[in-house]
């Protein structure tokens, strides 16, 4: 898996841009502001890692949903076992 990081450190995949033509012409236009399509790619860029934080947001809240259930589940049987 090859990433690039941009000029704001967000790493992109190869697969982003599709495969090794893509990630050539993205390198070519993100790199020469006066390509055709360098605000083209730096606004396509801004919405892929939109996108990747929005998933990271969400599996990180269910990461904790879990751990809530998971620490409330241990409390019950706790209190379970106390009870007998």
């Amino acid at each position: 898996m090859v990433r690039h990081h941009d000029d704001r450190g967000t790493s992109l995949l190869l697969e982003d841009v599709g495969g090794a033509p893509g990630y050539a012409e993205y390198l070519d236009a993100s790199g020469d502001p006066t390509h055709l399509e360098h605000e083209n790619m730096r606004l396509w860029a801004r919405t892929v890692r939109s996108q990747r934080r929005r998933l990271e947001d969400a599996r990180g809240r269910r990461q904790r949903i879990v751990q809530n259930l998971e620490a409330a589940a241990s409390r019950h049987a706790a209190q379970i076992d106390v009870k007998r």
